[in-house]
């Protein structure tokens, strides 16, 4: 038999203390000790148990896919990250690519790290763990979204996207940022307003030649 308490406090494991948060504490009825914290991280329900976990921030584990996730709508190139710390990751990316990442003086990564509240120093993809290993951790290709066709018609606006894509979770991207998020319907095809603000930015997007795709999110 278990109680469940409400608090606000730090979760378990977790040392920085601007990262309380309200958390859910499940307790066994027998003992009195908490064996369980429920609480939010980004977009996540976390489920953590509480035995044993002092050994290693749980922060980092559940920071990962969730910074992976807004990393890719940011940077729109292929990557990895590490978390190294509680405040600090580690992002590679193709050599070609460091320059743009960080910024003239600095400027693109400072804003990124007030954004996300990690210090990221950034390193070129050869040096990513698991280089060079018969493919065993090597970086993740993160996927550019298919190209749609685009229709319309005095009412709508169309955009047609292969099958596999139908009643997926997508979003339409333009240059590699998001501009609307939605849902493929079951025949694969997405349909606007014509007269919505993202059907215009999509039009205008196909008038002048820019990359329009759409990419799956769930």
């Amino acid at each position: 038999m278990y109680d469940v308490r409400f608090t606000v406090k730090v979760p378990a494991g977790m040392v920085e203390a601007d990262l309380a948060r309200p958390v859910i504490e499940v307790v066994n009825h027998a003992t009195g000790k908490v064996e369980f914290e429920v609480y939010t991280f980004g977009e996540q329900v976390v489920v953590m148990p509480v035995e044993g976990i002092a050994a290693q921030n749980p922060l980092w584990g559940m920071a990962e896919p969730e910074l992976t996730r807004r990393l890719r709508d940011e940077l729109g190139t292929r990557f990895e990250v590490t978390i190294d710390g509680d405040r600090h990751a580690t992002l590679y990316v193709d050599e070609d690519e460091v320059g743009r990442v960080i910024g003239a003086g600095g400027s693109r990564i400072k804003e990124m790290e007030a954004e996300y509240g990690f210090g990221f120093e950034v390193k070129s993809l050869r040096e990513a763990p698991g280089r060079g290993r018969g493919g065993e951790g090597a970086p993740r290709k993160v996927d550019a979204g298919a190209r749609p066709d685009v229709a319309e018609d005095k009412k709508s606006l169309f955009l047609k996207l292969p099958r596999n894509m139908a009643g997926k979770d997508v979003e339409v991207l333009v240059d590699g940022s998001p501009i609307f998020r939605g849902s493929v319907g079951r025949d694969g095809v997405m349909r606007f307003a014509r007269r919505s603000d993202v059907a215009d930015r999509i039009l205008d997007a196909k008038f002048r030649k820019r990359d329009l795709r759409v990419r799956v999110t769930g």
